[in-house]
């Protein structure tokens, strides 16, 4: 076949060459992702009035062990818009969360754990159907097989309140108790319903003063010998005699003859449950790596409600997701009369901390390092933006400060926009909210949850020691924290500014060991808590669940 003329014309062809080779690299610049937005968003109607951004991707991949590669899971897809029923509230987080968790901190659950929950959730939904719950409470019937645990929030801090909840839904478990929840509490508010078909949310008529004030305690019910449908187990910071014979197995075994529980405590107390004869067996079978318990059950209890998932993912994309590293920091001064004041020498050993342990860049205090750097980088050829934007990501640390106290993110922050780092990085500063004190409002618990969860994204934490807040994020994350020594006396000679911590579980502050007279532990027992339960970090009378 013959060309014709022009067409064949060498100096044409090559134009032609150039212009097609031309096109298809424009189109690769065209398509080429910014790491420093959001990936392809689709929405998602959850509900009649509210719709959800979701990432386009698969779900990441899932750790069996704490050093297991990573390997692709292909078979688990977020689903589409058309997927979705638009009719009901399907709970988004469940199956976005572990997306935005780095590969290292994906676990599966146990087997013995997974499907424990699967039939305790059927439990939950047996025994709710079809009950008036006030007419069940004052009027229990004979054939009622069901016994329920009503979870009685109060005014601590929201990592009280949550880790409180955690250990009564695993006393719940153990003993096949349907867990139940306060009405006039802020968690239902927060977190998605956990058990699919059956909602844990009393209504507002249940009489939850009756069952609060009126029930009797476990220290009367042991003298009246058990024989009142409802008691009050009060597991707090203090405790009376009756209150701790509730570790004794004699007890537990009693309080299975009574159909309701409240549950009134402001602690963590997993870590004692497993202390316990009677219930050691089946958390080992449960819980086989026990520096992850409260991270199974945090992921499973405390996913954020579609509102709150939205307000995180907001911020997350906003002001940390365009980084090459994401660091958590929380600070709270316990053992102080302000707990939210700002202490210049508590940030000075935060600073010792991070800096310390390359958490975070030291900065230059010399004006010829920085006119060194930054001449030879002014004269540079800029780059086009996508490269620019993508360059900064990875040269950047990204930083949550949580905190009361606004003014320890404004000295973090001029530490870092005011001198250039050693390494020639950057560092951006953020602070979702700074609510000045504790008011224990529903506003400053969702603040609060926000911020737990935001925290629990980042690749590295720093805790303050002795902080409830501080465990649940590094627990929801399995996260190690750097535990930052800035509790009361913090300043004495020879106290490190901060321990890397022993495990991603929190601390059981006041275990209250020993309070059952004539209870013999198993050798094999023994030696197991000996491997297994060590003295907190931040606190020599608890006791912490650590994985040898």
């Amino acid at each position: 076949m013959k060309c014709f003329r022009y067409w064949c014309h060498p100096l044409l062809m090559r134009m032609l060459v150039v212009l097609m080779l031309g096109s298809l690299l424009l189109v690769s610049i065209i398509t080429l992702p910014n790491r420093c937005e959001a990936p392809n968003l689709i929405l998602l109607a959850t509900s009649a009035s509210s719709e959800m951004p979701v990432p386009q991707t698969t779900s990441p991949t899932i750790n069996s062990t704490h050093r297991s590669n990573a390997k692709a899971n292909k078979s688990n897809t977020i689903p589409t818009k058309k997927a979705i029923d638009t009719t009901t509230k399907a709970c988004v987080s469940k199956s976005q969360h572990l997306m935005y968790r780095k590969p290292s901190t994906l676990f599966d659950l146990p087997s013995d754990l997974s499907q424990a929950l699967k039939s305790y959730e059927q439990m939950h939904a047996r025994c709710s159907h079809n009950k008036t719950w006030r007419e069940t409470f004052y009027h229990p019937q004979v054939d009622d097989l069901c016994r329920y645990l009503v979870y009685v929030e109060g005014t601590a801090g929201l990592g009280n309140r949550l880790l409180a909840l955690a250990s009564a839904f695993v006393y719940a478990l153990l003993t096949d108790r349907v867990l139940l929840m306060d009405h006039r509490g802020h968690i239902p508010q927060l977190i998605c319903e956990p058990f699919g078909s059956s909602s844990w949310r009393l209504p507002e008529d249940f009489p939850m003063w009756d069952l609060e004030y009126g029930s009797p305690s476990l220290g009367d019910a042991l003298s009246a010998g058990f024989n009142s449908s409802r008691l009050l187990v009060t597991l707090r910071h203090e405790q009376s005699d009756g209150d701790r014979q509730f570790y004794c197995s004699s007890v537990l075994q009693k309080l299975d003859q009574v159909p309701w529980i409240g549950w009134n405590s402001n602690q963590y107390f997993i870590p004692r449950f497993f202390t316990l004869p009677l219930f050691w067996p089946r958390m080992l079978r449960l819980f086989p790596d026990v520096s992850l318990t409260t991270t199974h059950l945090s992921r499973y209890l405390f996913l954020p409600d579609n509102k709150v998932w939205e307000r995180i993912l907001r911020i997350h994309w906003s002001y940390i997701a365009c980084s090459g590293k994401k660091v958590s920091i929380q600070v709270r001064l316990h053992a102080r009369q302000d707990t939210a004041e700002f202490y210049p020498p508590a940030f000075s050993q935060i600073m010792r901390c991070l800096i310390g342990h390359r958490v975070l860049p030291n900065v230059t205090q010399s004006e010829q390092h920085a006119n060194a750097k930054m001449k030879p980088l002014s004269l540079k050829r800029p780059l086009s933006r996508s490269k620019a934007d993508m360059s900064a990501c990875r040269m950047t640390t990204a930083v949550l400060l949580a905190s009361l106290q606004l003014k320890y993110y404004e000295e973090l922050k001029g530490l870092y926009m005011n001198k250039p780092t050693k390494d020639d990085t950057f560092v951006r500063v953020h602070m979702a909210t700074h609510d000045g004190s504790e008011k224990y409002s529903y506003d400053q618990s969702l603040n609060a949850f926000t911020e737990i969860w935001l925290l629990s994204l980042g690749d590295e934490i720093a805790t303050s020691s002795w902080s409830t807040f501080g465990y649940v994020a590094q627990s929801l994350g399995a996260l190690r924290p750097y535990l930052m020594n800035i509790r009361g006396g913090f300043d004495n000679e020879g106290m490190p500014p901060c321990y890397v911590g022993q495990s991603f579980d929190p601390c059981n502050h006041y275990p209250f060991m020993g309070e059952c007279e004539g209870e013999i532990l198993s050798s094999e027992h023994t030696q197991w808590i000996e491997t297994h339960i060590k003295p907190c970090q931040d606190e020599g009378r608890g006791i912490q669940l650590v994985q040898p």
